[in-house]
C-alpha cells in the first residue's frame, strides 16, 4: 500500500511540474510582447519628435547587450522606462530583443523569440501590425527590416 501511495504521488508530481514548467513559458511569452509594445509605444513617441522618422539602426541592435536601440545613453532615453530585457534568467541562447530600420527612418521591426511550443518569432512592425511569424521555426536575429506578417 504504501509503494502505491508513493507511485501516485510521483505521478502527480510529475504532471504538477510539466504544467508549471509550461505555464512559467508561456508568462515569459506574455512578458516578451508586452515589452515589445512597450518598445513599440516608445518608438511613436520618439517619431513624434523627430518628424516621423524613427531611430537608424542597421544593424541589429539587441538588449541583453544593451548596443543600439537598447542602449542606456541610446535613441529611447526619456522614452522608455527601464529598458526591459528578455525574461528568461539566462537571456543568452537565443533568447533576445532585437530592432531592426531601414536607412530612411521610416520603416522598422522588433522582434523576440518565444518558448511556449516550438520556437516561434514574434515581431511588431512599422506597419502597425504584430503576431506571431507563421513557419519560423528557428529563432534568429533578423537578418534586415522586413516585417514577416
Amino acid at each position: 500500500e504504501l509503494l502505491v501511495a508513493i507511485a501516485i504521488i510521483a505521478v502527480i508530481s510529475t504532471v504538477g511540474l510539466s504544467s508549471y514548467t509550461a505555464a512559467q513559458k508561456r508568462s515569459r511569452d506574455v512578458r516578451r510582447q508586452s515589452d515589445l509594445h512597450q518598445y513599440q509605444v516608445a518608438l511613436e513617441k520618439y517619431a513624434s519628435v523627430t518628424g516621423g522618422t524613427y531611430p537608424k539602426i542597421a544593424a541589429n541592435g539587441n538588449a541583453a547587450a544593451g548596443s543600439g536601440l537598447f542602449a542606456p545613453a541610446g535613441p529611447l532615453v526619456g522614452y522608455v522606462t527601464g529598458f526591459p530585457t528578455d525574461p528568461r534568467p539566462a537571456a543568452g541562447a537565443g533568447y533576445d530583443y532585437y530592432y531592426r530600420a531601414d536607412a530612411t527612418g521610416i520603416v522598422w521591426l522588433l522582434q523576440a523569440c518565444m518558448e511556449g511550443g516550438e520556437a516561434k518569432i514574434y515581431q511588431v512592425c512599422s506597419k502597425g501590425i504584430s503576431g506571431v511569424i507563421p513557419g519560423s521555426p528557428n529563432c534568429v536575429a533578423p537578418a534586415n527590416e522586413v516585417c514577416g506578417l
